[in-house]
């Protein structure tokens, strides 16, 4: 059986190493804190929040990822303005997320914000064109199941009240 002294004089350098570690780290001034996950606030920037609402989304936790893929937008658009690429990305993340999640109304509503912004950032960009081709296949999965976008909703709903009671329209005086 090895003594007690024995354990300690095996462990001993791996300690000194240690403690020696520590006090170089304390000692080199401007040192920034760790950036660990689960500590601080959460990330600050978009790229991390991404890689968070990705990571999440791998393992299942829909409301989690939902939750970073928002907060990558809010960041881009008080950072950089609605009409930035980086805005434009991070959206389209969140609309491949709708997407595959099958959320097609929510899904719709983000294909269209990314495509109006590229539109008008760069409308020659071939990332338009595959944009296009997904709404599509956005606009298609919504008339196989019968979803009405919001936007058209609300215009019916602006044209009935227009219109007042059985379809006549209403006399201003």
């Amino acid at each position: 059986m090895i003594s007690l002294r024995k354990r300690i004089r095996k462990f001993l350098p791996m300690w000194s190493i240690a403690a020696i570690g520590a006090i170089v780290l304390t000692s080199c001034g401007d040192v920034k804190p760790l950036n660990l996950p689960g500590m601080n606030q959460g990330p600050t920037k978009f790229e991390d929040m991404i890689a968070l609402a990705q990571n999440n989304e791998k393992m299942g936790k829909n409301e989690e990822a939902e939750k970073w893929y928002k907060a990558a937008i809010d960041a881009c658009v008080s950072k950089f303005g609605e009409k930035d690429g980086r805005t434009a990305t991070c959206v389209g993340y969140l609309a491949a997320y709708y997407r595959d999640r099958q959320d097609w109304k929510l899904a719709y509503e983000q294909y269209k914000r990314w495509k109006g912004i590229l539109q008008e950032i760069s409308p020659t960009d071939p990332q338009l064109k595959v944009v296009n081709e997904d709404l599509q296949k956005v606009k298609d999965k919504m008339k196989q199941y019968g979803l009405v976008p919001d936007e058209v909703l609300k215009k019916r709903q602006e044209k009935e009240a227009a219109e007042g009671p059985k379809g006549k329209k209403s006399k201003s005086k």
